[in-house]
């Protein structure tokens, strides 16, 4: 497994962390864990931390897909995402156009630490 699904009740967020090479495959299973995990704690702050993983290029239907699953799985459609990348890598910016495009309030941060800032800047979130 290419990542890795963790709660952080302490700021009230769910956090994904990817490794090395990873598909549209994988995201989506991510998405599934994420979604598991969330249910029960109602958190409505994603920390998606991609700057350790290589995104592999995909057809645009499949980042289309991708996208659409974000926008339409209410957990994720009605939280915050923050992703964390590398500065150098842009892999992941068609599905962030693409999510955002569809209203998901998604930003994208080159350090932890600004993702979670960002992520607690909206107090509302935590309800």
């Amino acid at each position: 497994m290419s990542f890795t699904v963790t709660v952080e009740p302490q700021h009230r967020l769910v956090r994904v962390v990817y490794r090395g090479t990873i598909t549209i495959a994988e995201r989506h299973a991510a998405v599934q864990e994420a979604m598991r995990v969330l249910a029960p704690v109602q958190y409505r702050r994603l920390l998606i931390d991609l700057s350790a993983a290589s995104p592999v290029a995909e057809a645009l239907g499949l980042s289309n897909s991708f996208a659409t699953v974000l926008a339409t799985t209410p957990q994720i459609r009605d939280s915050r995402l923050a992703y964390v990348v590398n500065p150098h890598d842009h892999g992941n910016r068609l599905i962030e156009n693409l999510a955002s495009a569809r209203h998901v309030a998604v930003q994208r941060f080159h350090d932890s630490q600004s993702a979670l800032d960002w992520l607690l800047a909206d107090e509302d979130a935590a309800d």
